[in-house]
């Protein structure tokens, strides 16, 4: 899963370079947004095989 949130996360910041909506500020808010749910389901991702890993061993 951890490739697919580097992409994810690599389309967005692209998508913000190109500055697609024409509008900075609003690409920022859009962007900031995003990286965010990226970020956090990979949190959940990693956390969730963390304890999964934890499990087995117990």
């Amino acid at each position: 899963m951890s490739e697919l949130h580097n992409k994810a996360e690599a389309f967005v910041l692209c998508a913000l370079a190109e500055n697609t909506s024409g509008n900075h500020e609003e690409n920022h808010d859009v962007g900031m947004f995003l990286i965010s749910i990226i970020l956090a389901h990979k949190k959940g991702q990693l956390k969730a095989a963390h304890n999964y890993k934890r499990d087995l061993r117990n």
